[in-house]
């Protein structure tokens, strides 16, 4: 994402997502964010970092680098702040969301994001990190076949999510 700055925030707009939103077990949550940039300002500058639905971020920096989430309808419109790292497949037949939402929390990629990570008191990997990473895949059957197997069951886990989200703004009223 972008590199926004305090002086960009507005009290309403378009939502800012930043790594404090990514939850390690694939969630996003944006209830707790009040950061915000205009309309105008998101349309003269940062339309290609608008997030869509079903985009899988990644923390790319702090103490919460590597935390995978996978973005809801419910948390759009959204546009991506520093650190934050948005995947989607741009031929979802060639490679299905679901196997990228997948690789992101494997042990393999958790392992090149290990060896890539730069500096030490604040932690950071970025595009040119993962323009170096291999992300292992099969042919497109096997892969046909595992979008037909998980997607179903990471839909019925966003469903809970959603459902979850919503009980949780009942509780709020």
């Amino acid at each position: 994402g972008p590199g926004l700055r305090e002086w960009q925030w507005t009290v309403s707009g378009i939502k800012v997502i930043n790594v404090k939103n990514i939850f390690g077990d694939g969630t996003v949550d944006i209830n707790n964010s009040s950061r915000f940039i205009s309309i105008e300002e998101f349309q003269s500058k940062y339309l290609h970092f608008l997030i869509e639905e079903f985009d899988i971020v990644i923390a790319g920096s702090g103490n919460t680098y590597g935390k995978v989430g996978k973005v809801l309808t419910d948390d759009l419109p959204l546009v991506m702040n520093t650190s934050v790292i948005r995947f989607h497949s741009s031929n979802k037949i060639l490679m299905p969301n679901s196997f990228v939402q997948i690789y992101l929390f494997s042990p393999q990629m958790k392992e090149q994001i290990e060896t890539s990570i730069t500096g030490s008191a604040q932690p950071n990997f970025g595009p040119s990190h993962i323009k170096q990473m291999t992300i292992l895949y099969s042919n497109q059957e096997v892969l046909i076949q595992f979008d037909k197997i998980v997607k179903p069951i990471i839909d019925k886990k966003d469903l809970v999510i959603k459902i979850n989200k919503s009980l949780e703004k009942l509780k709020e009223v």
